[in-house]
């Protein structure tokens, strides 16, 4: 079921409703409960398939409407955003801006983060810039090949994982944080304090 434009999902166990978009139980036993958010991405097939060839897939019976009506999220830039939470606070990028500036860092609350987004796909990833005790600067560019690179030490990073595939910092880790696609009426009525971050108008 839909809940201002947002899926509303029923528990098995209890029969409570929980809103996906907060992770949080509204209505039953369960009432105020949070789920943990995990990482995850929102991207095609076959960007996925080019990273993980040996994917088996659950094949929906759609239709060709419900097939367009999914492509959309990539092609409108500024009705879908990319959403992140840091602590009580949250910001949100329209795709717009993030196609305009595929790779972002700034600060969130107390995290440094890093927002790396591939408009073919509509496929972003927010990470931690800290290791350890030193925050990492990147370039505002992929590389040829498709990797960060970092301006301290020039190595190339995957923007999947967030690792280091080469240089100095080879093997490093960035921490990977959870963000959220949504449509952003969606966005703004679940989280109406955050900040958002657009394109310019020309």
């Amino acid at each position: 079921m839909l809940w201002n434009r947002s899926l509303v999902m029923r528990d098995v166990e209890t029969g409570s409703l929980w809103s996906h978009i907060l992770g949080r139980c509204m209505e039953g036993d369960l009432k105020g409960s949070e789920l943990s958010i995990l990482p995850g991405v929102m991207t095609t097939w076959g960007d996925w398939l080019k990273r993980y060839p040996e994917t088996s897939v659950l094949d929906l019976d759609l239709d060709r409407t419900a097939i367009e009506y999914k492509h959309r999220i990539f092609e409108n830039g500024r009705e879908f955003v990319y959403g992140l939470k840091a602590g009580n606070q949250f910001k949100a990028y329209s795709f717009a801006y993030l196609e305009a500036n595929p790779v972002v860092q700034e600060s969130v609350g107390d995290l440094n983060i890093l927002v790396a987004f591939q408009a073919d796909s509509g496929r972003a990833f927010v990470f931690s810039r800290r290791i350890e005790d030193k925050v990492i600067s990147f370039k505002t560019e992929f590389s040829s090949d498709g990797k960060l690179v970092d301006e301290e030490t020039g190595s190339l990073w995957d923007p999947w994982q967030g690792k280091a595939l080469d240089g100095p910092l080879k093997n490093q880790t960035l921490e990977h944080l959870p963000g959220l696609v949504s449509f952003r009426s969606a966005w703004e009525t679940f989280y109406p304090d955050s900040e958002y971050v657009e394109i310019e108008e020309e």
